[in-house]
């Protein structure tokens, strides 16, 4: 499965905004359970929450977990998020990553996120 930043985003945002854990179950229009629960084990793996993914590869898919709960964010996913909450500054971003073939590496679109929203603000 590959990774689709706009849900990536759509869930960090709904992390963000909840007070209780979010599980694989948590609906996101356009979206299957499995992708939910793909990008929400990302989301755990790259250190933007803490949570856990329970693997039982038996006769499933094996890049999919069977269950994953995220617990808060974490500030390295705070971080993420602030740079790419605003939708003005997440278009610039899709902008540029459209260039690429729509996808990048997590460090890379948190790297265009902080470039997008500086030029925003009229920062150098």
């Amino acid at each position: 499965m590959r990774r689709n930043p706009e849900l990536f985003r759509k869930l960090m945002l709904a992390i963000e905004q909840t007070s209780q854990p979010l599980t694989d179950e948590t609906q996101i229009d356009g979206y299957s359970r499995d992708e939910v629960a793909y990008h929400m084990h990302r989301i755990i793996e790259a250190g933007f929450a803490e949570g856990r993914a329970i693997e039982d590869h038996s006769g499933g898919n094996t890049t999919v977990p069977n269950r994953v709960v995220i617990f808060r964010m974490t500030n390295a996913g705070h971080d993420f998020i602030d740079n790419i909450r605003d939708d003005t500054v997440w278009r610039d971003v899709r902008k540029r990553l459209t260039a690429v073939g729509g996808s990048a590496a997590v460090e890379v679109i948190k790297q265009l996120g902080a470039a997008a929203l500086k030029a925003h603000l009229g920062l150098p």
